[in-house]
Formats: C-alpha cells, structure tokens, sequence
C-alpha cells in the first residue's frame, strides 16, 4: 500500500515536471504569431496534462472488456478539451493573467493523489479476479 502511494506520488511530480517542461520549450520558442499563438499552445499543453494526469489517476479502474470504448471516449474529450482550451485562450487574457491563471493552476495540483479503497478491499477484489499474490509467487 505505501509502495503504491510512493509510485503515484513519484507519477504526479513526474507529470508535473513534464507539464514545466513543456510549457517553458512554448515559451522560449519563437514564433511568428505572437502572444496569442503561444497562449493558445501553452493552455493546449495543460489541458493535454490534465488529460494524463486523470487518466494516470484513474488507471485500472476500468476493466478490459470496453477498452475500445474507452479508448474512443478518452479521444474524443482529449479533442474537446482542446477545441475548449483554443476557445479559452481567444478573450484576450493579458500575459499577466495568463501567468496568474498558470500560478493558480500549479497551486491546484494534488500534492498526494487520493486512493479509493481499503488493502482489504483491494485483496477481496483481487481474490475475486483470480489473480494470485505477486511478492509470494502465486
């Protein structure tokens, strides 16, 4: 269970470093459009972000029988995200507020992810699925 907590607490700062990563590459990156463009493509970046950082808190909790469906599903708000984050950037923030909106952003992200269930429920489940223990060998 802690090993567990580590594994998602190292996930989060990874995709949170990710997320700086690429938003300091828009940035610096010169382009021909200006200040709108880079708006446009730096809130496209945190949207993408959120969009791994759900799908990294909520892995495992679907089963493999709909993955087709999920896949589908997951496409399709990953494009409305970004025609919602295109649609965002067009009331003609300030770079001041976008700066404080992306502040405000980083003061928002989880420090701990939150975990559902008990180690009890997760055994029962596990027990249930069939799946037998990983550190024992079966």
């Amino acid at each position: 269970m802690p090993e567990l907590r580590e594994r998602r607490a190292e996930r989060a700062k990874v995709l949170r470093l990710i997320v700086k990563t690429l938003i300091a590459e828009v940035n610096t990156a010169v382009d021909a459009g200006g200040k709108k463009q880079r708006q446009r493509r730096v809130q496209a970046v945190v949207a993408e972000a959120r969009q791994v950082e759900l799908a990294a808190m909520n892995q495992g909790r679907s089963d493999g029988k709909d993955a087709p469906q999920t896949v589908a599903r997951k496409k399709t708000r990953r494009d409305e995200s970004r025609a919602t984050a295109t649609a965002a950037t067009e009331k003609n923030k300030t770079e001041d507020e976008w700066f404080e909106c992306m502040r405000q952003y980083a003061l928002e992200l989880p420090e701990e992810l939150v975990e559902e269930g008990t180690l009890a429920e997760m055994r029962a489940a596990r027990r249930k699925e069939g799946t037998g223990c990983i550190a024992g060998g079966g």
